[in-house]
């Protein structure tokens, strides 16, 4: 009945990692990648980290448009990615990046050098996914809130009397009125 707020902790990883991060924003998860763990996590985290002041924006972007800012990133990141993947397909490495990057919203980059501990991030993605839940559960509320005043609103919604001269069976027979005299509107 009730979301339950998850985190998704990446630390490392291989091909099957983006995947599974990709996956994970899909559903709208919160993801805090731990940048000095190498892997996966070291490439996706420094390619989305100049993103993420912008974040608000770029997810609101037309596909096009984020499309060609993603361009401009994977050429400044070019010469990085060539050093922290040197194993695997870039091509694929950057196409998962891109869609990666569709939900920048939900990403938290965990570093060793930075003054918050780790502790402190994963607390904050947590809140963050507990509040999106809570957002989620609230609009669901709403929405069948509306649809059950819509049905009774459908429900209760005077009928059209389709016999109206016909007759009444607690009223006595009545009389014959020319439509001159009486205006029969529905």
């Amino acid at each position: 009945r009730f979301r339950v707020p998850s985190v998704l902790l990446v630390v490392q990883g291989g091909l099957g990692t983006y995947a599974t991060v990709r996956r994970g924003t899909e559903i709208g998860q919160r993801v805090v990648l731990v940048k000095e763990s190498r892997g996966a996590a070291q490439v996706i985290a420094e390619y989305i980290e100049p993103l993420l002041p912008e974040a608000d924006h770029l997810v609101t972007l037309h596909p096009d448009e984020l499309e060609k800012r993603l361009k401009l990133r994977d050429s400044e990141f070019a010469s990085r990615m060539a050093k922290l993947n040197r194993k695997l397909d870039h091509e694929a490495v950057t196409k998962a990046l891109h869609k990666i990057a569709e939900r920048l919203d939900l990403f938290s980059v965990f570093s060793v050098f930075d003054e918050r501990g780790f502790d402190v991030t994963v607390l904050q993605a947590i809140v963050a996914s507990f509040k999106s839940s809570n957002q989620i559960e609230a609009n669901a509320r709403e929405k069948r809130k509306l649809a059950k005043t819509l049905e009774t609103l459908k429900a209760g919604a005077v009928k059209q009397h389709m016999r109206a001269r016909g007759p009444h069976p607690q009223y006595p027979p009545r009389g014959d009125v020319p439509d001159a005299k009486v205006p029969w509107e529905t």
